[in-house]
């Protein structure tokens, strides 16, 4: 992971947030609700996206996953470097993973079956969470979910993003690594 990246990351969290406040903010749930469904196999997954998937303009920044919610449900995920939250943006520190997430090859969700906590994501990027756009005083729901959680699992505060597109991370095979060890 680059510095660019987290730069870039986190201006289009900057973005995102600026528009979210100014009420101008344009979803595209149509778009996503007719994406097909990600198939169980999908395996388009990279120690680092960008080399493979040229479409990635701004940065991705990695993310373990930290809690399984509920069957059918996604997942909560956690920044792995603490410059990407920083001590200015709290609400990038924890994020959930909903099943209308966007795989990169332009399908929709991910089998929670092969995951597991600690397991490694890639994020490219974010849209609001549906509690954010469903109220007027998005301030407030920033404030709050900058406060600082204890753990990931810590649900007394509210989410201001979630994640948009994604990347699961696949460790590389022993021998593809050069060692023996567990990459695990």
């Amino acid at each position: 992971m680059r510095i660019q990246d987290i730069v870039a990351f986190r201006q289009h969290a900057v973005r995102l947030t600026a528009e979210l406040l100014d009420h101008c903010f344009r979803d595209d749930p149509e778009e996503l609700h007719t994406l097909p469904r990600t198939p169980p196999e999908a395996a388009a997954t990279r120690l680092s996206p960008s080399p493979f998937f040229p479409r990635i303009e701004k940065g991705s920044f990695l993310y373990s996953i930290k809690l399984l919610t509920g069957t059918g449900q996604g997942v909560i995920l956690e920044a792995k470097d603490f410059f990407m939250p920083g001590p200015d943006h709290r609400e990038l520190q924890c994020i959930p993973m909903p099943q209308d997430s966007d795989y990169i090859t332009r399908t929709r969700g991910f089998d929670k079956n092969p995951l597991s906590v600690k397991d490694f994501v890639w994020v490219l990027s974010l849209r609001p969470t549906h509690k954010t756009l469903n109220r007027w005083d998005r301030d407030t729901v920033l404030g709050r979910a900058r406060i600082p959680r204890s753990s990931a699992l810590d649900s007394g505060y509210p989410y201001f993003f979630r994640v948009y597109e994604f990347v699961p991370v696949t460790p590389p095979l022993a021998h593809e690594a050069g060692s023996e060890s567990c990459w695990r």
